[in-house]
């Protein structure tokens, strides 16, 4: 694979990624002006000056200190110098509502890099990965990629008033379960885990169970599940389930149009995916949003003067 089209391919499938609502991944550009860091955080209505992430120098004093305080324990998996893992600090680590939150947890920062036997303790396969611990050491919860503040608050607030998420989701996979409701949220919590065949299981049989007279819920599932239709090298798969549900009336234009562009980028089929993502640019509002997929455009377009 030429740079060229690996570049295409990642910034393709993460602008695929924003579109699912159980990632919950920010789409912006690595190289925007950052807004203040952490140590410099306030609240606009106050101006309060909040004080920065206390993080504890390794996860052994992090344990230590969460067993002496009875708080769970934030690890956030990093590398140095990944875009992603810098937008995620910039992005929401820095929010004030953030920042006042991790006074209720031991944090503790992790370089993959470094500590490779940590990574694969926990599981960690790409960066940021954030994940919860009690105070016993035992996860509760976790969370991949780039997730905008506010879910990542409403995360965090759940945590710190006790609730372990891991053990639901241990319960419900062993529940067996066969309702639509259920099944997503299977699936949602194998995608946290990046499993992602399993993921892709679970909403395969949501599908085919069907959501009852909830047609938009359906239409959630497929906007989630042909990712990873792309990820797992069957974009014929997502080109299928797209085209039906383009023809739905109370689809969602710009996300079909979104993710069949990528799915003709993963066939190679550019002139298609060219114009689905015109035709997405077409219908954004945001200035912002259209001119990233110009530059998604260029991309392609560079790509295929190089098939």
């Amino acid at each position: 694979m030429t740079t060229v089209r690996r570049q295409l391919f990642t910034f393709a499938f993460i602008l695929s990624a924003a579109t699912a609502p159980a990632l919950q991944w920010i789409p912006d550009r690595p190289d925007e002006a950052a807004p203040p860091s952490a140590s410099r955080a306030s609240d606009e209505t106050t101006s309060e000056v909040i004080p920065p992430f206390d993080w504890v120098e390794s996860l052994d004093k992090a344990l230590e200190r969460a067993r002496e305080r009875g708080k769970p324990v934030l690890i956030e998996f990093h590398v140095t110098y990944h875009g992603w893992c810098r937008m995620f600090d910039e992005k929401t680590l820095s929010e004030p509502a953030i920042v006042r939150l991790s006074g209720k947890f031991v944090c503790v920062r992790i370089n993959g890099n470094d500590a490779p036997d940590l990574a694969r303790k926990y599981g960690v396969k790409s960066y940021p990965t954030i994940v919860f611990l009690n105070a016993k050491g035992e996860v509760i919860d976790r969370q991949i990629g780039l997730i905008a503040p506010r879910p990542f608050e409403t995360q965090m607030k759940e945590i710190a008033a006790g609730r372990e998420p891991e053990k639901e989701f241990r319960a419900l996979v062993e529940s067996n379960p066969r309702d639509f409701r259920s099944l997503v949220l299977l699936g949602i919590g194998w995608l946290r885990r990046e499993e992602w065949d399993k993921a892709t299981e679970a909403y395969e049989k949501a599908l085919a169970v069907g959501p009852g007279l909830d047609v938009k819920a359906a239409q959630e599932v497929v906007y989630s599940l042909c990712p990873l239709y792309d990820l797992r090298g069957k974009p014929e798969k997502a080109e299928r389930l797209l085209l039906e549900l383009m023809r739905a009336p109370s689809a969602d234009r710009a996300k079909v149009h979104d993710l069949l562009g990528h799915t003709y980028v993963s066939l190679k089929r550019f002139d298609d995916a060219i114009w689905h993502f015109r035709a997405e640019r077409d219908l954004a509002t945001d200035q912002k949003q259209r001119e990233m997929l110009e530059r998604l455009i260029e991309k392609i377009n560079e790509a295929r003067n190089q098939k």
